[in-house]
């Protein structure tokens, strides 16, 4: 017997599937990812989500014990496909024991990682970094400028409608547009159905363009949702490529301190933010920094990107030992806080994330984050 805790609603496992992906679009996942719904049916209800790192044996049995229908995770169980879904097999297990519970397996690998709230991003914030942006970004001239004109009495409602496709979403912020007031005119056919008018006359409609931006892997759900929302016969609207990019896609993030601090000061502050049970340091204790670089997981392929981003110091989860020799000959101070500690951060803001994407009302469904996941190794 299954034991739902605090869930208060039902959805299908295909609508979560959309409204995250519509957050979280697979497009920004490397092609040798495995990103998406790994087991499930999409005419499932989920009632309860699990989210932890790993779809480990003892969190699918935690997500079991607690009666969640979803286990969200941000590794998939493997990088390649398994072989054999059997009992026990090292690979295949997880599909194995998620299918037979009845749970559904979603991985989000290297779409969090490149996303404005990445293991990455979410350290920067705990260290307090100011303007912080992409390492490595990966949204260079992905964005276009989508310009509409909407009678001034249905803004809200085609702003509502573009903006939950997937537009107007700049770093930590949402909902970015602007708007501006205007005449527009139009002359309806002697077979058009206008919104207001007369057929053979001209109508003059006080409207707004409202504009926007759009990634481009976005377009088509944008422009559907917008046409649907949108009163008028025909939508006049327009779209622009952008040379700009708001640079909070990418690997890594960068920021500044407030103030100039020692290589030793940020150690010992992250033993107080981090589930880490021991860190590494490269570089003289006392070295001045004022600029760090923050990467989740492995880090030793960035040196020269977080050189080159003027970083004094990369934090990371782990590295190779000549790759430290290679930052030491470089000048460039390394942290390294465990793969698992400095991925973990993301979980209670990627909780909060989904709760604001998936619900429609507060309380929707039930997501937490697992109890039992812990590291694959421990400090002696």
């Amino acid at each position: 017997m299954r034991f739902v805790f605090g869930a208060t609603g039902l959805m299908k496992l295909s609508k979560v599937v959309n409204r995250i992906e519509n957050r979280f679009p697979l497009q920004w996942a490397e092609d040798w990812d495995r990103s998406g719904l790994l087991v499930g049916d999409g005419w499932s209800e989920i009632r309860f989500i699990l989210l932890a790192l790993d779809p480990s044996p003892a969190v699918i049995e935690e997500a079991g014990t607690k009666g969640a229908d979803l286990i969200i995770t941000h590794h998939p169980p493997d990088l390649a496909p398994p072989q054999r879904v059997v009992k026990g097999d090292p690979l295949g297990h997880a599909y194995y024991a998620a299918a037979r519970a009845g749970i559904a397996l979603y991985a989000m690998h290297t779409v969090l990682d490149v996303s404005p709230i990445s293991p990455s991003f979410a350290l920067a914030s705990q260290l307090d970094l100011l303007d912080t942006k992409a390492i490595v970004p990966t949204d260079g001239g992905k964005y276009q400028k989508l310009v509409v004109f909407v009678p001034e009495n249905h803004l809200d409602d085609v702003r509502d409608a573009i903006s939950k496709g997937g537009a107007g979403r700049i770093g930590k912020y949402s909902d970015c547009s602007f708007s501006t007031s205007g005449e527009g005119t139009f002359l309806p056919g002697h077979d058009a159905r206008p919104f207001s008018g007369i057929r053979g006359h001209l109508k003059k409609e006080k409207e707004r363009r409202f504009e926007t931006i759009v990634p481009v892997e976005r377009i088509d759900d944008v422009v559907e949702a917008m046409i649907k929302a949108h009163p008028y016969e025909e939508v006049a609207y327009d779209l622009y490529p952008l040379a700009n990019a708001p640079g909070r896609l990418g690997y890594g993030a960068v920021g500044d301190l407030s103030r100039p601090t020692s290589l030793l000061e940020i150690a010992q502050d992250l033993k107080g933010l981090l589930p880490s049970g021991g860190i590494s340091v490269c570089g003289k204790s006392e070295a001045r920094i004022t600029r760090v670089a923050v990467l989740g997981g492995t880090g030793g392929d960035f040196i020269d990107k977080t050189i080159a981003a003027g970083a004094d110091v990369l934090i990371t989860g782990e590295m190779k030992y000549h790759q430290f020799r290679y930052a030491e000959a470089r000048g460039l101070s390394i942290i390294t806080a465990g793969h698992f500690a400095t991925e973990w951060v993301v979980l209670p803001v990627l909780k909060s994330e989904l709760e604001s994407t998936i619900w429609e009302h507060p309380g929707d469904v039930v997501i937490d984050i697992a109890k039992m996941e812990h590291s694959p190794y421990w400090m002696a």
